[in-house]
């Protein structure tokens, strides 16, 4: 389920798509708080008003799940992959909003749609893990914690369809969603520690010499320090005009 994270391949196609799901999304969520003030100031919440409510709400979330799709999509990851994600998600608000509707009691359809459930919003996590770029020797937690992802949907896949009484079984449930919801946490810290310490700051200098690099930070005062505090003077090599930060020492002499 690992993307491409060095090269991130710009499809319109997909970007398209991710943007027309997150319009969708903002509609019928719209429409979803609309309905709930409207049955607040009336007062009056029947069988239908709860209908339409589950089914607007069951669209905004199929929209977020389809923008995950094509987020993993643009970013280069498997089109078969997503392809399948996307019609177990299909399926899943079909069958949601038709059991609404019709007021399926069947079991053995509540099992389904229970487990159907817990693979889209999998998917949806897993995806969205995938799109956190992170060093090479950092990736194995991106592997873990997916892996763990799946193990715990495994788990509560394996309760609703076997209803599974055995305290042994809920306490490893348990332990597993804390490290998933741990690796969920990790993942992004250290994209974002990667994404830090790759970016060059703008009012940073660095100046390569031989058997030496120096390091410039700008200051409050306009000029440029090294990391002993020592103030430098910066110019344009080329003889044109420039930016000069005033400075009491020139390292090249």
């Amino acid at each position: 389920m690992q993307t491409n994270q060095d090269a991130v391949p710009q499809n319109p196609v997909f970007a398209n798509l991710r943007k027309s799901t997150l319009r969708l999304f903002l509609v019928f969520l719209s429409l979803t708080a609309g309905i709930a003030m409207v049955t607040v100031l009336v007062g009056d919440f029947g069988d239908f008003e709860f209908k339409i409510l589950v089914t607007t709400l069951t669209i905004s979330a199929f929209s977020i799940c389809a923008m995950s799709s094509f987020a993993y999509l643009q970013r280069g990851g498997d089109t078969t992959l997503a392809s399948l994600a996307l019609v177990v998600k299909s399926l899943t608000a079909i069958l949601l909003i038709v059991a609404t509707w019709f007021e399926v009691d069947n079991l053995t359809m509540l099992k389904l749609l229970g487990v159907m459930s817990t693979a889209s919003v999998a998917f949806t996590h897993a995806f969205l893990l995938t799109l956190v770029r992170l060093e090479e020797r950092q990736r194995w937690v991106q592997f873990l914690g997916i892996a763990l992802l799946w193990l715990l949907a495994a788990l509560i896949a394996s309760a609703l369809v076997l209803e599974v009484q055995e305290d042994g079984f809920y306490r490893l449930l348990v332990v597993v969603a804390i490290a998933v919801t741990l690796f969920t946490l990790v993942i992004p810290i250290l994209g974002r520690m990667r994404k830090a310490s790759s970016t060059p700051s703008s009012s940073r200098l660095v100046a390569v010499v031989p058997s030496q690099r120096l390091i410039l930070d700008l200051g409050e005062d306009g000029g440029y320090r090294d990391a002993d505090g020592v103030r430098y003077v910066v110019r344009r090599a080329d003889g044109l005009e420039g930016d000069v930060a005033e400075g009491s020492q020139n390292p090249y002499g």
